[in-house]
């Protein structure tokens, strides 16, 4: 079972005698790495605004 919530955590008490994980798992939202257009001239490097976006 997935809950979805914005909040810690909260189980019933006997839950906790579960052997079960519990917890969070959180969704982290984030650039992948660049995929040049395969038709782009060669040696064009990426933008520094798109490095800057990575946090290269």
């Amino acid at each position: 079972m997935v809950k979805i919530g914005t909040c810690p955590p909260s189980d019933e008490k006997e839950d906790y005698a579960l052997d079960v994980w519990a917890g969070v798992l959180p969704v982290i939202n984030g650039y992948g790495i660049p995929v040049p257009d395969n038709l782009l001239k060669e040696g064009i490097s990426v933008s520094e605004s798109i490095k800057h976006a990575r946090g290269i």
